[in-house]
């Protein structure tokens, strides 16, 4: 899988998962609010370098908001510079430490480790989030890849 692909694949699964709301509670402010929607129109422009800097001012305002802390490390994710995949995965271990079952945290978790082709990590992230949901079939898909992948057929 090239690596424009699995970005690309990565920021569409992001995306779906963006307007999803966990049930971890938050103290945000309007303003807040409307910063998040910035970054996520940032995102939906391919603009992933401002969207990094909007979520980046939101998760400082607003640090117990998980959701925004997924969404900054999707924009980290596809800003595509070097060892970002790293700090993406640094931030949604910060989000799974506070709320181990944060669905797009785990879900985005697994998408990173299929990416990077560590599949014995993605397999029990994406496995979490499918207890939750069976029939997600962006999840179903990329726990069969990386199933695959490991050569775990049955």
């Amino acid at each position: 899988m090239s690596t424009v692909r699995a970005l690309r694949l990565l920021f569409i699964g992001g995306l779906i998962y963006l307007a999803t709301e966990c049930d971890q509670p938050h103290a945000y402010s309007k303003n807040d609010a409307e910063l998040n929607d910035r970054g996520v129109a940032q995102m939906g422009r391919f603009e992933y370098e401002d969207a990094h800097a909007t979520f980046t001012a939101v998760v400082d305002a607003a640090p117990t908001w998980l959701d925004v802390r997924v969404n900054l490390a999707i924009a980290t994710l596809n800003r595509q510079r070097e060892g970002d995949e790293t700090l993406a995965l640094r931030t949604l271990e910060g989000v799974l430490k506070i709320e181990p079952r944060h669905q797009r945290a785990l879900y985005t978790s697994g998408l990173i480790h299929l990416y990077l082709g560590h599949t014995d990590q993605a397999i029990p992230l994406l496995r979490e989030v499918m207890t939750v949901d069976p029939n997600d079939a962006y999840t179903a898909y990329f726990l069969g890849q990386s199933l695959l992948q490991a050569g775990k057929y049955v």
